[in-house]
Parts: C-alpha cells; sequence; structure tokens
C-alpha cells in the first residue's frame, strides 16, 4: 500500500537530517512536522517554525512540551514568504532542510490559506537557504482556494531546474482526483550561480 505525501515527505527529509542541522518548518499548522525535526536535529540542532496564525503556534508550542523538544525550536509569528528576513544570515546556505505542508490549518480558519504569491516567494528563499545536498518537501493540495493557480506555479518552478542544480520529483497517485494532495521533493546538488538567478525568481 502507498503511503500517505505526509509520510512520504517526513521519509525523505528523515534521510538526510543529522545530530547538529538547522531545519526549517515554514508552515507549522499543529507542529507535527516541526516535532519531527525537533526529533532530528538533536540537542545540539535547531529548528525555526513558521505560521501565520498564533493559534497554528500554539498548538505547535504545546506539542513540543509534551514530548520535551520546546528548547530546540524557534517559533517565529510571520508568513513563509519572510524566511530571509528572520533566517540569521550567518545560516544562510546552511539550512539542511525545510518542510511544507500548504493550505489552511486543520481544524482552523478554512478561509485562511497559503497563496501563489507568497508560496512562490517561500519557496525560492528556501531553496536559496539550503546548502548543498539539503531537500526541500512540499505537500501540496490543489483543492484549496486558489491552489490550483499554486500548484501549477509549483511544477512550473520546479520543471525548470537544471539537473546539475536540483532535482525535482512529483509524487502522486494516478487513480485519484485532480485536487488529491500530492508532493514536491526537491533536493539541491549546486547553489545557482549568478548568471542562473533566474531560478530564484
Amino acid at each position: 500500500m502507498l503511503e500517505t505525501v505526509t509520510y512520504i515527505a517526513q521519509l525523505f527529509i528523515g534521510q538526510v537530517l543529522n545530530e547538529g542541522d538547522i531545519a526549517i518548518d515554514a508552515t507549522a499548522g499543529n507542529g507535527k512536522d516541526t516535532v519531527f525535526l525537533a526529533e532530528h536535529v538533536g540537542e545540539t540542532g535547531h529548528v525555526y517554525a513558521f505560521d501565520i496564525q498564533e493559534i497554528a503556534l500554539e498548538r505547535t508550542r504545546r506539542l513540543l512540551e509534551e514530548f520535551r523538544l520546546h528548547h530546540r525550536c524557534t517559533l517565529i509569528r510571520s508568513c513563509h514568504s519572510k524566511l530571509l528576513d528572520h533566517i540569521p544570515a550567518s545560516l544562510h546556505k546552511h539550512i539542511r532542510a525545510v518542510m511544507f505542508n500548504l493550505g489552511y490549518l486543520p481544524g482552523g480558519d478554512r478561509s485562511i490559506t497559503t497563496d501563489v504569491e507568497t508560496t512562490m516567494a517561500a519557496v525560492r528563499s528556501a531553496f536559496h537557504l539550503l546548502n548543498v545536498g539539503g531537500r526541500i518537501s512540499i505537500v501540496v493540495y490543489p483543492g484549496h482556494p486558489a491552489g490550483t493557480e499554486e500548484s501549477e506555479a509549483l511544477i512550473h518552478w520546479s520543471r525548470r531546474f537544471p539537473r546539475d542544480i536540483a532535482i525535482a520529483v512529483q509524487y502522486r497517485r494516478l487513480n485519484s482526483s485532480d485536487r488529491s494532495p500530492y508532493l514536491i521533493l526537491i533536493e539541491k546538488r549546486r547553489d545557482v550561480p549568478a548568471s542562473g538567478s533566474e531560478f530564484l525568481r
């Protein structure tokens, strides 16, 4: 049986995380990915978790405290498009993994969703922040408001990477609705040269 996209995302990210690494949960939500990352970076690593909703950060905070992992994390109330504003400059190009789970907060206000403009700014920033060999996972929900536009933009962006710069993979069930969630997985192979900066736009 094929596993859920969230399980595959964690499997993909977990393969490269080690003690002492720095990771980002760009959409904290209910905190499950934040806890996952905090477990994998160990006592000497750190996780930065972002969300625009205070209720999401509070749920994440409670879950981290339940697992006694809160000291490994910094929770930031901000849009994921502002990653570069909040991650210390000394950590740029030293981030090992970034996780995105798009759409709306489960159990929250469904009118508050990610959108194409902020999401594209966020994934470009995430790729810039990664070290070589670092990975990004993006759980995409075409069914949420404006989700189709967001999905199409992410696919277009991912396909443009030359294979020597990044490997991009789509994980999707073929016998499901086109509105079903799917996964984009990206591994950075080398930094984008100045002449190829369009891949970060």
